[in-house]
């Protein structure tokens, strides 16, 4: 939605509350100009840090949203949060934690790592897992690449979820994994909301090799099944692993390191579950609508 369909949803001279759960868009126009309203305003920026392959221009790109934040806090009646990852032990007064919905269902999980085992002819195989949409920006054949190179019939490739741009896209990027020993399981399926949350718990590990900062709801299923995961890229996930070093591990986006990660993850022993915790995220930022 843009923010002049927004703009135009609106009554004339609309001076109730407002809240813009994805206010990226309007943090700009919030922080140098009036609003079209009058009302109170709150603002999540979903994007907090700069989205740019170079580190020069992503550092600008995140210092000018620090500084178009602070300026828009300084304007009465307008309150901008930022969102945090889930792995977020404490937020700050300005950060909401990425709410995680995930319901943990042990049965199903269970029913589909049988599914992929029985396929490969195979019970015990260590099951990496790249689920959602899958297109170029996760990097798949890169660890798959990674995976290859490793080269262990006890090691296992998932992917789940609607290829882009198509099918043909996954065949060139799995052939150097189809051609070594390491097990591979496909289902282009969409995945509704329980078969994805339970793929996150059969999974042994999750990889996340990607550059998109920013929180990854992923990661935050990952967290509250305490599956592993294996980050590689964006300098968020890194920060994850910071926060969560039992269960996140992060390596620079390149094929020896996920080589290494990947080995490395194999090995690691398993986590308990943390609950996920979302009821705070809309309470939060509606007990921060200012008064008027």
């Amino acid at each position: 939605m843009t923010t002049s369909s927004i703009h135009a949803g609106l009554p004339s001279g609309f001076d109730g509350p407002v809240l813009f759960p994805d206010g990226d868009q309007w943090l700009p126009r919030a922080a140098l100009s009036d609003l079209p309203w009058r009302g109170p305003t709150s603002l999540l920026v979903m994007r907090p840090s700069g989205q740019s392959q170079y580190p020069v221009l992503r550092s600008a790109q995140s210092a000018a949203k620090a500084v178009l934040r602070g300026a828009t806090r300084s304007r009465a009646r307008v309150r901008v949060f930022k969102l945090a990852s889930a792995a977020t032990a404490h937020t700050s007064r300005h950060e909401v934690r990425d709410p995680v919905t995930f319901s943990l269902d042990r049965d199903r999980a269970t029913r589909m790592r049988r599914r992929w085992s029985s396929e490969m002819g195979a019970d015990e195989i260590y099951w990496f897992g790249i689920i959602g949409a899958l297109s170029e920006r996760k990097n798949i054949d890169l660890v798959a690449s990674a995976l290859a190179a490793l080269d262990d019939p006890k090691l296992g490739l998932v992917l789940l979820g609607r290829a882009s741009p198509n099918e043909d896209a996954i065949e060139a990027w799995t052939e150097t994994l189809r051609a070594s020993r390491v097990r591979y399981f496909r289902d282009s399926d969409q995945l509704p909301d329980d078969d994805f949350d339970a793929a996150v718990t059969a999974l042994d590990c999750v990889v996340l090799a990607h550059s998109n900062e920013g929180p990854s709801g992923i990661l935050g299923k990952a967290f509250a099944a305490g599956t592993r995961v294996v980050g590689a890229g964006a300098l968020s996930l890194r920060r994850d692993a910071r926060l969560a070093p039992s269960l996140v591990s992060w390596v620079p986006l390149t094929r020896p390191a996920l080589i290494d990660a990947l080995a490395k993850a194999a090995q690691a022993p398993g986590e308990q579950p943390v609950p996920p915790e979302s009821h705070g995220f809309a309470q939060r930022l509606i007990e921060a609508i200012p008064p008027r």
